[in-house]
């Protein structure tokens, strides 16, 4: 393996800020072994990207908006009553030591697989609203932009839920058009708490 060597002239000032960066990872690093709870440390910061991100997308996110996908994205429908919790209580418990907040009663079921055991079993801890979707931007693997941007095209309407994973650069590429589609139709962007306030 052969390493790529660039020559930049450093000011001053970039040496500087360099120094001073090392020196702060270095304490980060002494409090990483100090502390035994790293959400402790990183959960502020990924509260504020998370609500940074969304305003930049404009949506109108928040913290207090979150939804529960399940721990490691099984079947619920193949799952025990208490497998069923499990999966949800400990994403549940991950959201709020990360984010402070309960995303309960939304949850997604994985790949949409719901049943009457699985609201049950969901309901008893506090998950009595499975969400479902009317589209998807099929992005949970590479696509192209363009390919995004069509099923951007084909799904968004008015009173309708899309999914986006926003895990891949295809999605990036495509925001700005996803955006402007949302405006040309007259649409905007709602959370799950603005349209069933009254009904959960």
């Amino acid at each position: 393996m052969s390493t790529l060597r660039i020559k930049l002239p450093l000011s001053v000032e970039i040496v500087v800020a360099m120094s001073d960066a090392d020196t702060a990872l270095g304490h980060l690093q002494g409090l990483g072994m100090v502390i035994t709870d790293p959400s402790l440390l990183i959960g502020p910061y990924l509260r504020r990207e998370a609500l940074s991100s969304s305003r930049i997308e404009g949506t109108q996110a928040s913290l207090s908006e979150l939804g529960n996908h399940t721990w490691s994205h099984p079947d619920l429908r193949a799952l025990s009553t208490q497998g069923i919790q499990d999966q949800l209580q400990r994403n549940e418990d991950f959201i709020q030591a990360t984010y402070g907040v309960s995303a309960k009663p939304f949850y997604r079921p994985p790949f949409g697989y719901v049943n009457a055991h699985v609201r049950s079993a969901a309901a008893a801890i506090g998950y009595t609203a499975p969400t479902l979707w009317y589209g998807s931007l099929s992005d949970s693997s590479a696509l192209t932009s363009d390919q995004v941007a069509g099923f951007g095209d084909q799904w968004f309407g008015a009173g309708r839920i899309v999914i986006a994973h926003a895990n891949h650069p295809g999605v990036i590429g495509a925001m700005q058009h996803l955006v402007d589609l949302i405006a040309q139709r007259g649409l905007r962007t709602v959370t799950l708490r603005d349209v069933f306030a009254t009904s959960v």
